[in-house]
């Protein structure tokens, strides 16, 4: 081993150990600890939930529809990978490590591999998991998993390839090829990839818009734009899709033909990639200081487009008001990709509850409850227009002149009122689709804004109790998991007193006084509506304490 390569060896091991020296010092103090040890139980949990999984029965499926899997989520991974080429060009080094690595005596081919090792290392968990997934549902569980975990190890040495061409300062087509929605598209595809994967345990004779599972799956096995994606993807699907060793082992010596080739030549690409990599290096590090900082959570500046545009005010124009009207203008004007994401969150699951249910009864309310409670889910951890993109602005927020828990509600109202138009238009959309008129669907539209604003009023009060900030190498991964799963603990057990005992005045109308259903669901629903209210009320007042009492000095970074 060289000095260069012994010396990056060396920072590889520091660096590992620093992590862990990181957890521990974080856990030291009792909020560390009791977020770190819940966090460790949650991960735990999970892996023994697939271990004692993995002894149950397997679904397998056919080997076509194993196919149709494969093609489309190996086409998911290499969109996830050329979307991070794009953003990353060049090669990628922390701002801390790179002006020295640059300078230092080390070839740039050791560089390079340097680099892979820890794309390598970072994608080694995601491929076992995801080959272990395959596994399950394969006709031969050894071949898949050997056949996607191939294919997930060979992917970094390619997304590695791509951003050092992307990084030639003469490419004429880098700037053009990245302003394509590379993270959209692929979150179509993941969405796509998984619905497939989760319908194809389920039983064959099940009816969909298309007529049933195995007529879908055949539908698209034969589809010639299908088995076009599957061309570059062709020695893992043949590994994966194996059913005997002689028609495995060509396949899969391709496959690590391929992994050794492009090892081999990625460090040999010739392409001077060092000021390119130090203007990255130097945006990432940008990134993540914004992010710390609590600021841009959903988009960087507003875009020259979006800059004119009129916010109008929706709440007057006295100092609730214009807390309302800023947040507003930051959605408006900064939230084009946060815009898409949420329509393709809410289109997908529609689409999703058209083809699980469509000849089932109620079919329309049905899907109207899936677009509602996954489109609330979803969004409302998605889109951040709230306190959690303002932390470093709360010193200034406070000292103006509107009275906190109004300033909380007003700042929550905007991200509301988007959440709740997105899920009304999917709705919407169902309804036309089915051709219903049934009334409960209005009924689901109007019970949404209450649940939106008691969920983001949860999130909210809970960071500015403890708020938390945004950092590099996942320092506090186990406390951040910990503390999802607290987060969810108590916006479960909230968000479900809430509904209890909206509906108890229609029960007690319907079944203890035995009334008219008119008048029981006409009275009830006016009656669940006034303690929405009522608890609504509660939680932002909550809020506004917990706004009042936040402590600046003790936050900043």
């Amino acid at each position: 081993m060289s000095d260069g390569q012994a010396a990056l060896a060396l920072l590889a091991r520091r660096k590992i150990r620093g992590f862990w020296a990181r957890q521990l010092r974080k856990a030291r103090t009792p909020k560390g600890a009791l977020l770190t040890v819940l966090g460790v139980a949650m991960f735990a949990l999970w892996i023994l939930s697939i271990v004692f999984g993995a002894s149950g029965e397997r679904l397998v499926v056919q080997v076509d529809q194993l196919a149709v899997l494969a093609r489309l989520g190996l086409l998911t991974m290499t969109m996830l990978t050329i979307s991070s080429a794009f953003s990353l060009r060049g090669l990628y080094l922390p701002a801390s490590e790179i002006e020295a690595l640059f300078s230092a005596p080390i070839p740039r081919g050791a560089l390079v591999r340097y680099r892979l090792r820890s794309a390598l290392v970072r994608s080694l968990f995601g491929a076992l998991f995801f080959g272990w997934m395959f596994a399950r549902r394969a006709p031969e569980p050894w071949f898949a998993f050997a056949g996607i975990f191939s294919a997930l190890m060979t992917l970094p040495l390619f997304g590695q390839a791509l951003s050092l061409v992307l990084g030639d300062a003469e490419n004429r087509f880098a700037a053009r090829l990245s302003g394509l929605p590379w993270r959209t598209m692929s979150f179509v595809l993941i969405a796509v990839a998984v619905a497939l994967f989760v319908i194809s345990g389920e039983d064959a004779g099940s009816t969909t818009s298309f007529g049933s599972y195995e007529e879908l799956f055949s539908f698209l096995s034969e589809h010639p734009l299908v088995r076009a994606i599957g061309i570059p993807f062709t020695p893992w699907i043949g590994a994966i899709t194996a059913l005997d060793a002689r028609t495995f082992w060509p396949w899969f010596a391709a496959c690590g033909a391929i992994f050794a080739g492009l090892w081999w030549a990625v460090p040999r690409i010739p392409v001077d990639y060092r000021e390119l990599s130090l203007e990255t290096s130097a945006d990432v590090a940008r990134r993540l200081a914004r992010a710390r900082r609590g600021l841009a959570a959903n988009a960087g500046a507003a875009g020259a487009n979006t800059r004119s545009w009129r916010t109008p005010w929706l709440a007057g124009r006295g100092p609730f008001g214009a807390a309302a009207w800023r947040k507003a203008v930051t959605i408006v004007r900064k939230s084009r990709a946060s815009f898409l994401l949420g329509g393709v969150i809410v289109s997908l699951v529609a689409l999703f509850s058209i083809a699980a249910g469509e000849q089932e009864p109620d079919a329309a309310l049905r899907g109207a409850l899936m677009v509602a409670g996954f489109g609330t889910f979803y969004l409302c951890i998605g889109l951040r227009f709230d306190f959690r993109e303002d932390l470093d602005l709360i010193g200034l927020l406070r000292t103006w002149p509107i009275a906190p828990w109004k300033l909380f509600l007003a700042t929550l109202i905007p991200e509301t009122m988007l959440v709740s138009a997105m899920i009304a238009l999917g709705v919407g959309g169902l309804a036309l689709y089915h051709g219903s008129t049934d009334l409960r669907l209005l009924l689901v539209v109007g019970a949404v804004p209450f649940a939106v604003l008691a969920w983001t009023a949860i999130d909210n009060a809970t960071f500015l109790f403890a708020p938390v900030r945004m950092g590099a190498a996942h320092d506090g991964a186990l406390q951040n998991a910990g503390r999802a799963m607290v987060l969810m603990l108590v916006r479960t057990l909230i968000l479900l007193l809430c509904g209890a005992l909206a509906c108890v005045p229609y029960i007690v109308l319907d079944s203890v006084l035995e009334l008219p259903a008119l008048v029981s669901v006409g009275f009830g629903c006016l009656a669940g509506v006034a303690i929405l209210c009522a608890e609504i009320a509660v939680l932002v007042v909550v809020g506004g304490e917990v706004l009042r009492r936040f402590d600046v000095p003790r936050d900043q970074p």
